[in-house]
């Protein structure tokens, strides 16, 4: 037996343990990136804001548009086609942007000004302008829920409440000029107030403590401010421009 040969010895295998596994390399593009929790999507924010509001709209639509239909009928003798038509001239033209705003503005507006306390200094001119899209959006659709709520509700407060009969009356009174002149003005009254609380808001950035103050201090602000809106506008602006003739 030759004896300069060795025996072979295989070399012992490297048991490696499966947790032992490699880091994944991430890479900026991969990395994914979430929404912050403090600053939801537009859409989110407007479902989530309408779910607020929309149920106190529908309320003090329907007590406006039963109280002053039964106001004009009982106390004051009127006809029913004079009550009809006066409770929808009124509500649209005159009650709808500044009760759709203060709604708004005391269920949206504590929201509002946390957030604008929260984002950052670089984004804010960015934060402001979405602010007031999704504001004026989300006015605008509680518009018709106020509308529809006061029409309905004048009819069923009306001693025939009879819709097929009393509906066209109502919505014969109402003009495009009106109807654009009570959406501009809501979707003005709704910019007007998230400027404002945007301001507001990023006031207490650097003081967290201050956030009921400056909550207390939005509402007050913004309704202050779509009064002022409506009356300087009936003051100072013609007829015509306003809805009528």
């Amino acid at each position: 037996m030759d004896q300069g040969l060795q025996p072979h010895h295989e070399p012992a295998e490297r048991h490696s343990n499966p947790s032992d596994k490699p880091e994944p390399i991430r890479t900026p593009d991969s990395t994914p990136t979430l929404p912050p929790v403090s600053n939801p999507p537009m859409l989110r924010q407007i479902r989530r804001d309408l779910s607020r509001a929309a149920p106190l709209t529908l309320v003090l639509g329907a007590a406006i548009g039963a109280g002053l239909t039964r106001s004009l009928i009982e106390p004051l003798r009127q006809g029913i086609t004079f009550a009809l038509e006066t409770t929808t001239l009124g509500a649209v033209e005159i009650f709808a942007p500044v009760v759709v705003n203060l709604i708004w503005i005391s269920c949206c507006i504590p929201e509002q000004v946390a957030l604008a306390g929260q984002s950052a200094p670089a984004t804010g001119t960015h934060r402001l302008g979405l602010r007031v899209i999704s504001a004026m959006a989300e006015a605008l659709l509680l518009l018709p829920y106020f509308v529809v709520s006061v029409l309905l509700a004048s009819v069923l407060a009306s001693p025939r409440p009879d819709l097929g009969e009393q509906l066209p009356l109502l919505l014969g009174a109402l003009t495009p000029a009106g109807v654009a002149s009570a959406v501009g003005r809501t979707a003005l009254f709704a910019a007007t107030s998230a400027c404002l609380c945007h301001l507001i808001g990023r006031s207490g950035r650097h003081h967290p403590a201050d956030l009921p103050i400056l909550i207390s201090t939005a509402i007050v602000n913004c309704s202050l401010a779509v009064i002022l809106l409506e009356v300087v506008g009936r003051a100072m602006l013609s007829p015509s421009f306003i809805g009528r003739p």
